[in-house]
């Protein structure tokens, strides 16, 4: 199967998926991540680039800038939800195999 990350990024927008697979406590406008992706399909097709970080960064886009306090320590938001998302995926692949 051809990997189609802006098909993809395309349709977790159009079902409104975005808040429920990238979770915060934040709510930006999540519109950002297909503008994103837009422009990123449109440049690895000029450049032939297939780093899959870059799509990540495009889905995650709707939270760069935005900052939080975790322990009392200021972090950014995109480096939480990552953290949490890794967590919920690593807890649901445990439940999986026992």
């Amino acid at each position: 199967m051809k990997h189609r990350p802006l098909r993809a990024i395309s349709l977790i927008d159009s079902l409104g998926l975005h808040d429920s697979i990238f979770t915060s406590e934040f709510g930006p406008s999540r519109q950002d991540s297909i503008k994103c992706a837009e422009i990123l399909s449109h440049l690895s097709n000029s450049f032939d680039t297939k780093d899959e970080f870059l799509w990540l960064a495009a889905a995650l886009s709707p939270f760069r800038g935005l900052m939080c306090q975790v322990k009392k320590k200021e972090v950014p938001v995109v480096s939480v939800v990552l953290s949490d998302g890794l967590k919920v995926g690593l807890i649901a692949r445990h439940e999986c195999i026992r």
